[in-house]
């Protein structure tokens, strides 16, 4: 079985305009449910775009699960 999932972010600039080099954590929990049940990323496909004093991220992984592989 596959599943598509999008997960979407953005990374202000400073001052100068250049992205923050703060690093952040961040969950999403959708996605880890899903790592949980035992899907695996098959695939991955990052998109980055800026505008202004912002950048924007996206990342769509292609999630599949070997159906025959039991549930945790």
């Amino acid at each position: 079985m596959q599943k598509v999932i999008t997960i979407h972010g953005q990374s202000l600039a400073d001052a100068s305009n250049r992205p923050s080099q703060a690093i952040e954590e961040t969950t999403y929990p959708e996605l880890q449910k899903l790592l949980d049940q035992g899907y695996e990323a098959k695939q991955t496909i990052p998109m980055q775009s800026s505008s202004g004093s912002s950048y924007f991220f996206s990342i769509t992984l292609l999630l599949e699960k070997d159906e025959g592989r039991s549930e945790m």
